[in-house]
């Protein structure tokens, strides 16, 4: 416990001598602008703006780019069609009329709560068998 109080110290002093030493140089009247000048910000932004220069495509990078970058956009696009794709045959087989204009000013529970008493029908009738999303009870129905 006394190394870890002991490490935390040591950076602290390591620390508020690098921020001495910042504003120093920031503060600096002979420096000019007030901007200070850090090699190592500059390295970085130069291979940044020079990188496609020095990329090389492999097998391995079209691989890393397809399981990061296309298929989770294409399983994305597909969550959101099936999702609309299905509530649409929702709204279509409900047995109550809701109107375009009224979905968009009510909120989910009111929608819900309209739709309770279409939707067990509208199931039944859509899957054409007698087994509906959720089980007919006394208290549901």
């Amino acid at each position: 416990m006394a190394d870890l109080a002991k490490l935390v110290a040591e950076k602290n002093q390591q620390r508020a001598a690098m921020k001495k030493e910042y504003f120093k140089l920031l503060t600096n009247p002979n420096a000019g602008g007030g901007h200070v000048f850090d090699p190592a910000v500059q390295r970085h932004g130069s291979m940044r703006v020079t990188r496609i220069e020095h990329f090389r495509e492999t097998p391995k990078n079209f691989l890393g780019m397809l399981l990061f970058v296309a298929l989770p956009l294409a399983g994305t696009v597909y969550l959101i069609k099936s999702r609309r794709k299905l509530e649409m045959i929702w709204w279509r087989a409900s047995t109550f009329a809701v109107t375009q204009s009224d979905r968009m000013h009510m909120s989910w529970s009111e929608l819900l709560m309209a739709f309770d008493a279409g939707a067990v029908s509208a199931w039944t009738r859509m899957e054409g068998t007698s087994k509906t999303f959720y089980e007919e009870t006394p208290e549901n129905t």
